[in-house]
């Protein structure tokens, strides 16, 4: 399983420009590592199919928005979030790929 987290908009969306995601790469990590991950990854797609579709609010043009992109076993989860609308699930995932992840 490889897991990236892509980070758009915000104060500093200038910086970001041509920045490559954080990756992880669960066949690099300690087996207990990569079973937690594959659990959060888990977690926040089943928080994503729960929830509502965010109804159309005020615009936060200096908002963050995050994508983290899980392939796994063939196939490619996608899934989103932005700083004002994000599951408990997905925060602890996007918080651990920020603090495990690489740039390649």
């Amino acid at each position: 399983m490889i897991v990236s987290l892509s980070k758009h908009g915000g104060l500093a969306a200038g910086v970001r420009l041509r920045q490559p995601p954080l990756m992880v790469d669960a066949k690099s990590l300690p087996p207990e590592a990569a079973r937690d991950l594959a659990a959060m990854v888990d977690a926040a797609d089943a928080a994503a199919r729960a929830d509502a579709p965010p109804a159309p609010g005020e615009p936060h043009p200096d908002s963050m928005s995050y994508t983290i992109t899980v392939e796994r076993d063939g196939t490619t989860l996608t899934l989103k979030a932005r700083n004002s609308a994000m599951s408990p699930p997905f925060r602890e995932l996007r918080d651990w790929i920020e603090r495990h992840g690489r740039r390649d």
